[in-house]
């Protein structure tokens, strides 16, 4: 396997085009020029600002849903956070797993960044309870979430709710910053592709 290319993260532009060919600027001053890049730069996953969810990550409060996190969550109620297709996802998943699903959305419409096709099983699946203008404000628990602290954002009501894991679904943020003015992104900063790319060129 060949070295790790690392693109510089200061100065002009690290990334461009010249005479058919791409040209990436290196952290050492080098550059490198190939006909094809593989973009793989990865994203960070949006966080919830409540104090003490870190010290859960890994054992209770978790980024994706897979079986492996189904399994440790056994028949235990559950939470989700986020209003997205990941979130209705996860939701549908987990509910055939484990005793309650409560996925907390911040507004009233469900459907507003969700796909139909999920909005409805949501709807109608036994086991998801549906929080909505819900919104996290504490956590409880040592090693292991034991419970969350939520409030109606509107009315500024609390309730609290057991729960044995937390499932955090707001979106990422792609590390592409040192691609900014080399190749087309959207308003979120991931890179574009197919016919979104070449109407991006076009524009430009």
């Amino acid at each position: 396997m060949g070295d790790v290319v690392r693109p510089v993260s200061h100065g002009q532009p690290r990334a461009r085009s010249e005479a058919g060919n791409h040209v990436l600027r290196l952290a050492d001053g080098g550059s490198v020029h190939a006909r094809a890049v593989v973009l793989a730069a990865g994203a960070r996953y949006r966080k919830l600002a409540v104090q003490g969810i870190e010290a859960l990550e890994g054992t209770s409060v978790y980024y994706a849903a897979t079986h492996q996190e189904a399994r440790i969550c056994g028949t235990d109620p559950i939470a989700i956070v986020g209003g997205g297709n990941s979130a209705g996802q996860a939701a549908v998943f987990l509910a055939e797993h484990v005793s309650q699903v409560h996925l907390l959305i911040r507004g009233d419409d469900l459907g507003k960044s969700m796909s139909r096709y999920l909005v409805d099983q949501i709807e109608h699946h036994p086991r998801v309870t549906v929080h909505r203008h819900t919104e996290i404000r504490a956590v409880h628990g040592e090693k292991y979430l034991e419970a969350i602290a939520v409030e109606d954002n509107r009315t500024g009501d609390q309730d609290t709710i057991r729960v044995r894991a937390l499932f955090v679904f707001i979106g990422a943020v792609p590390h592409t910053g040192w691609l900014a003015d080399a190749i087309a992104l959207d308003d979120h900063g991931f890179v574009l592709t197919g016919v979104d790319a070449i109407h991006a060129r076009a524009d430009g």
